[in-house]
């Protein structure tokens, strides 16, 4: 018999005001589900209708009834990360699609959230097209996994591809030239070390050595410095049974995994001097000691190594071994800064936006003129590591924006995220003057709304004088930004430069400037006051 897919949404929030708002929000949009006032309340049900499949088994004997999961971020007692945790321990629930409620002022939490499992955030006060959109993305995900699951042999089926597999992406002459040598040192056997800060993609040039090598074998990565150095042996060559306690059957180490293949030993400077010997005679004999094992294992496994360190440095101080030095340092890679391949920038953005726009199911199509002039004024001291964390974090804030702006990078305080958009509406797609769902809907039975009052008796135009500040002449948002290349703006130089180019473009109209900016008049007029614009 078919197995009936879920249609039911599991909502938990511990605001009564909020659970109407929400049951509200089901009605409209034809869905049914079910609301707790507590992630308590809601596992305990689960567990009572025998929902909470502890195995894979079953999991298929009680399946979800649920596509979509919407829970509160602050809660008392547990909160909406803490039910993330615990209710994705259960096969049953791992697929399903997780979305946290919040305020302006939580959304770091949020941004954080989704970087450990949720699927999306949803702003409060909500609309009825933010829960659509939410409703919507958790359909594409839910049926990505059902065409997976069926469609497994299928070679149109959805493709969500691994950030870490080897694009190595540039523009620069210097990373053409780094990759025309991996090209001609690919097929050889020798060992190679990559050197470079952390972060320039030492592992992604390791893995394009591995696919132009021709070895028909796995790439198995290790990070030396990761393990610790009593774990770190048993993790490389495995083990016999018996051979410690805990060791109850026979375990092979990353050298066999990798046979055939590549081992990429990340951080190796930090190995353990007693380890580089080992290191060093399988390099030697192409043979490795399991631990607690009688007789040697042969293994034929390309050993690229790879450090941030000074490994000469090293050497003469005595850390590192030289003789391993040697056997290491036989083709040399050295991957340059991103500050120093400034080329690069934009087209790995451009990547990553494309990776995470499918990964959080945003319709994110490209990067604003002026959000690149500011990527290229960052020095990115995180080098390429920082950059894909900045634009992933940019994706996740994006929401409902079609393109990346300067406005999504900046960690602002809450009052500038209000209403943020590209089109210079608030986050529910309404002007001022629009209602949410929370703010028109007496949901208490006293009358007292959930309201957004916006205060219009204010001046709207600009007077002209800046306390303590010259105002900028006409130009766009990126040229302001980009005149502070070689280092990251704070957020109120990021705040001032682009309130007072907008005002200055609009000749002082606060509105149009307010528009311009993606916020609303209020918003903007706070913001000058906090900053002594006058």
């Amino acid at each position: 018999m078919k197995k009936k897919e879920p249609d039911r949404i599991l909502i938990v929030d511990d605001d009564p005001h909020m659970r109407s708002a929400l049951s509200l929000s089901l009605k409209k949009t034809g869905k049914e589900g079910d609301i707790f006032a507590s992630a308590e309340d809601a596992l305990n049900s689960l567990s009572k209708n025998l929902i909470l499949g502890e195995t894979a088994l079953e999991s298929e004997i009680y399946p979800s009834p649920y596509f979509l999961i919407l829970s509160d971020l602050n809660m008392p007692g547990m909160d909406g990360i803490s039910f993330l945790k615990e209710i994705k321990k259960y096969p049953v629930f791992q697929s399903v699609p997780f979305v946290i409620i919040t305020a302006y002022g939580t959304i770091e939490s949020a941004v954080s959230a989704m970087k450990t499992g949720a699927s999306d955030y949803m702003l409060k006060p909500f609309d009825i097209s933010d829960f659509e959109r939410i409703v919507k993305n958790a359909e594409k995900i839910s049926y990505s996994d059902i065409f997976k699951r069926t469609s497994k042999d299928n070679a149109d089926a959805v493709n969500f591809k691994d950030i870490n597999s080897s694009n190595f992406i540039y523009r620069s002459a210097a990373m053409k030239r780094i990759d025309e040598y991996i090209k001609a040192v690919a097929a050889a056997d020798a060992t190679v070390l990559i050197t470079g800060e952390s972060g320039t993609g030492k592992e992604v040039a390791a893995k394009r050595i591995h696919e132009l090598s021709g070895r028909k074998g796995r790439f198995v990565a290790v990070n030396c410095s990761a393990i610790v150095p009593t774990l770190l042996e048993s993790e490389l060559f495995g083990h016999e049974k018996g051979a410690f306690t805990g060791a109850v059957s026979l375990k092979k180490g990353k050298f066999e995994q990798a046979d055939g293949g590549t081992i990429f030993l990340d951080e190796i400077a930090e190995m353990d001097k007693n380890l580089q010997a080992k290191i060093l005679r399988a390099l030697q004999e192409k043979t490795i000691d399991r631990v607690g094992g009688d007789e040697p294992v042969s293994v034929n496994a390309r050993v690229v190594a790879a450090t941030n360190k000074d490994i000469e440095k090293a050497v003469s101080e005595g850390n590192f071994r030289d003789d391993l030095f040697y056997r290491l340092n036989v083709i040399r890679l050295h991957m340059p800064p991103l500050r120093d391949r400034k080329e690069d920038i934009i087209a790995l953005a451009e990547y990553f936006t494309s990776v995470y726009s499918k990964k959080y199911f945003r319709d994110v199509s490209g990067i604003s003129e002026d959000a690149r002039k500011y990527l290229l004024s960052l020095d990115f001291q995180g080098n390429i590591r920082e950059l894909e964390n900045i634009i992933e974090r940019a994706v996740i804030l994006a929401q409902k924006d079609k393109f990346l702006d300067v406005r999504h990078f900046g960690n602002f305080e809450p009052a500038f995220y209000d209403g943020f958009n590209s089109n210079g509406r608030n986050a529910g797609g309404k002007s001022d003057e629009d209602k949410n769902i929370a703010d028109n809907t007496d949901i208490s039975g006293t009358g007292d709304a959930i309201t957004n009052v916006t205060d219009n008796n204010e001046s709207d135009s600009f007077n002209g004088s800046v306390s303590s500040h010259e105002v900028v002449e006409n130009r766009t948002a990126g040229d302001i930004l980009s005149g502070y290349a070689g280092r990251s703006l704070n957020i109120k130089e990021m705040e001032e430069k682009l309130i007072l180019t907008a005002l200055k473009e609009t000749g002082g109209n606060k509105t149009k400037a307010a528009e311009k900016l993606g916020i609303t008049s209020r918003t903007l007029r706070n913001k000058m006051k906090e900053l002594g614009i006058n």
